[in-house]
């Protein structure tokens, strides 16, 4: 069970959700199919994969799509660009071999003062390392505790290295007022499928309190 459904049963509604690391737009049809009549804001930075998503929810007068990145900072930034990936992310430089693209990259909070958004009721992050940035970016609505749920992609196991580690999701927003939720969608180390192993990753999501 994904989030959106889990908070659908308990009987929260949402009136404004921001999926920021949209993709091809899997999530967005969740937070679609659990919330009909929510304002969806969309963030996908690679044009092709943007271009999917377009595709998918263009018509949706409702989810509003965005060709740029969401972090703690505002200008360009170099990301690993191959259509469709689910492994997309910032890079400090471009490598031979690589596909790369020049992003547009904004904060949250910069962005909500722009399109007068006060509060959100949602918030999933999932851009594959860079999630911790994402929340400084949004640190004025979050500090205020104008975001009600933060769903983020953490690291569990000590191995990984990819993803930010829960700790530090969990220092970060207890800081802020925020706790644990749950858990949702958890994976088990990749090499090591069927074999009674810990956690890898998954999402996190928290509450204000």
């Amino acid at each position: 069970m994904q989030a959106p459904e889990a908070l659908k049963k308990r009987g929260f509604e949402a009136s404004i959700i921001f999926d920021v690391g949209a993709n091809v737009g899997g999530t967005v049809a969740a937070e679609r199919e659990c919330f009909p009549d929510a304002a969806i804001f969309a963030f996908e930075p690679v044009s092709a994969t943007f271009l999917t998503l377009k595709n998918r929810h263009g018509d949706d007068r409702h989810t509003y799509l965005f060709q740029e990145a969401l972090s703690d900072h505002c200008g360009n930034s170099v990301m690993r660009a191959v259509p469709g990936g689910l492994v997309n992310r910032f890079m400090s430089r471009a490598l031979p071999g690589i596909p790369t693209e020049d992003v547009i990259v904004e904060t949250g909070d910069r962005f909500c003062r722009d399109h007068d958004i006060k509060h959100i009721d949602f918030l999933k992050i999932d851009t594959e390392g860079s999630d911790l940035k994402v929340l400084h970016g949004f640190d004025e609505l979050i500090s205020s505790k104008k975001i009600k749920f933060i769903q983020v992609e953490c690291g569990i196991h000590p191995d990984n290295g990819l993803h930010v580690s829960f700790e530090r999701f969990n220092a970060a927003l207890g800081a802020k007022g925020y706790c644990l939720y749950n858990f949702f969608d958890v994976r088990r180390h990749p090499k090591q499928r069927g074999a009674l192993r810990g956690i890898w990753f998954c999402n996190a999501l928290f509450v204000a309190q």
